[in-house]
């Protein structure tokens, strides 16, 4: 078996990237705070839950989502959609078609991890209080 040569590598490591600031704003949070309501654009979701539509997004599904994904198997979900996007990009001849296929699921990545850097889990903002507090 032969290994294929990346097709597009600009656009696979801005997938990289991207994936990368979210599992850097994932790093902080709790298994509680994955159950949490996100809040703001994101309504009464759940952090769980946008992760597993952001997979079920990212494979194109537009099924149910589970009610209760678990963190794990939606952490497990992300990276599986990613290697069939990779996968995927070896389908594009020209730049721009794949550019118009990977632009969205970046941006919805990069929404969420901004969502939450913006938005301290509780445990994180009551730390950084106690830490002011204290010296």
């Amino acid at each position: 078996m032969t290994s294929q040569p990346n097709a597009h590598p600009a656009l696979v490591q801005r997938l990289a990237r991207s994936r990368q600031a979210l599992l850097d704003a994932l790093a902080e949070r709790t298994e509680s705070d994955f159950h949490r309501a996100l809040r703001g654009d994101y309504g009464d979701e759940s952090l769980v839950h946008a992760l597993a539509r952001l997979a079920a997004e990212e494979r194109g599904e537009t099924s149910e989502l589970p009610d209760h994904p678990l963190p794990p198997q939606a952490m497990h979900d992300l990276a599986g959609a990613r290697y069939g996007t990779i996968s995927h990009l070896a389908t594009f001849e020209d730049d721009e078609t794949a550019e118009a296929f990977v632009a969205p699921i970046v941006e919805r990545e990069q929404a969420l991890a901004a969502h939450l850097h913006n938005h301290a889990s509780p445990r994180t903002a009551k730390d950084e209080q106690g830490v002011a507090t204290n010296q």
